[in-house]
């Protein structure tokens, strides 16, 4: 049984909470673009203390094979010292996840309004 500190890392509890948190911000700017998106979602996992303080990260990059798993993007390099590739690790999870929320967000307003994007 995981106690509630280890809850706290788990990252589909810390999925939530990003959805959560991108649906607050496009409440906020409704009006917002994916490129928009993409900027707040840079600014969100830049100030998250879980990707600013060390052993935040590492519990967050521990818990999570799927935050581990961007150890095998192409930014992180072999020569990174261990908790700047676990801190770039946590922060691409956290971008992403913000990022494709509001993108998710983005795209019902848009379905909703009878705006389809044009196919490329």
């Amino acid at each position: 049984m995981l106690t509630d500190k280890q809850k706290e890392f788990d990252w589909n509890r810390i999925q939530e909470s990003i959805t959560e948190d991108a649906a607050d911000h496009f409440k906020g700017d409704p009006t917002m673009d994916a490129d928009q998106a993409h900027d707040a979602a840079c600014e969100y996992a830049e100030s998250n203390e879980n990707v600013i303080y060390t052993w935040r990260s590492r519990s967050v990059w521990f818990e999570s094979a799927e935050v581990q798993g961007y150890e095998r993007c192409e930014e992180s390099e072999k020569d990174m010292d261990i908790d700047a590739r676990i801190m770039l690790c946590v922060y691409l999870a956290y971008e992403d996840a913000f990022r494709e929320a509001l993108n998710a967000l983005i795209q019902k307003r848009d379905d909703d309004a009878g705006c389809y994007p044009v196919a490329w």
